[in-house]
C-alpha cells in the first residue's frame, strides 16, 4: 500500500521478515512505497543507543490529530507525537489493515500475530521522532493494548479507540523489514484517539 503524506511521517516495515502486506506512511520528502510498508528516510530508519531494557522508557502522548490518507483496505490517521523533545517534530501513524479480514470492535495485543510484525499487521502503531530530520529514529510496537470502540470498517480515516500500556521499540527500517536496535531506545503510549469526520 502506499500512502503518500504531505506532512511529517515516514514509515517503517517489518520487524520479523520482509514479507509484503502491510502498509505504510511516508515522509514529506519521501513518497515511495508497495505492499509491506515503505521505505521512509532514504530506506533505513537510524540507529540510536541505550534505553531498552537497562532504562525506562519515554512517556510520550497523543498530540493533535495531523491528517488522514486511505486507499482500499487500508487507512492511516496521523498525529503529533508529544514528550519527547520540543524543538523537533514527532508523528505516530494508527494505521488499519484488512490484513486479518474485515475491521471490528475489540481490544487487540499488538505483540500478537497478526499485529507483531507490519507486514501482516492490522492494527498497526508507528512513531518517529524527529520525523522532518535527516535520521528519523523509527519505534514499532512491542506490547499493550490497542481497543478500538468505533472499527474503520470501510477505511475511510473514521475510528475511535484507546491504547493501553503500548510499548515501542526502536528499529531500523530496511526496504519492508524493519529491525529492533539492540539496546535502543523505547516508548511507552496510553491515552486514546477519535477521528470521525
Amino acid at each position: 500500500m502506499v500512502f503518500g503524506f504531505a506532512v511529517a511521517a515516514c514509515s517503517t516495515g517489518d520487524p520479523d521478515d520482509g514479507s509484503s502486506s502491510g502498509g505504510g506512511a511516508a515522509s514529506a520528502s519521501t513518497s515511495v512505497g508497495s505492499g509491506g510498508g515503505m521505505a521512509g528516510a532514504g530506506g533505513t530508519g537510524a540507529g540510536g543507543a541505550g534505553g531498552q531494557g537497562e532504562t525506562a522508557c519515554s512517556e510520550v502522548k497523543l498530540g493533535a490529530f495531523i491528517l488522514s490518507d486511505t486507499e482500499p483496505g487500508g487507512a492511516s490517521l496521523a498525529y503529533d507525537l508529544t514528550g519527547l523533545s520540543a524543538d523537533k517534530e514527532h508523528a505516530l501513524y494508527i494505521e488499519f489493515y484488512d490484513t486479518a479480514g474485515a475491521q471490528a470492535a475489540g481490544s487487540f495485543d499488538v505483540s500478537k500475530p497478526p499485529d507483531n510484525a507490519y507486514s501482516t499487521c492490522a492494527h498497526c502503531l508507528l512513531a518517529f521522532e524527529d520525523v522532518n530530520g535527516a535520521d528519523p529514529i523509527a519505534y514499532y510496537q512491542a506490547s499493550g493494548t490497542l481497543k478500538v470502540t468505533s472499527p474503520d470498517i470501510s477505511y475511510k480515516g473514521a475510528s475511535a479507540g484507546s491504547l493501553d500500556g503500548i510499548k515501542l521499540i526502536e528499529v531500523t527500517i530496511e526496504g519492508t523489514k524493519t529491525t529492533p536496535v539492540p539496546g535502543g531506545k523505547c516508548l511507552s503510549l496510553s491515552g486514546a484517539w477519535e477521528h470521525m469526520p
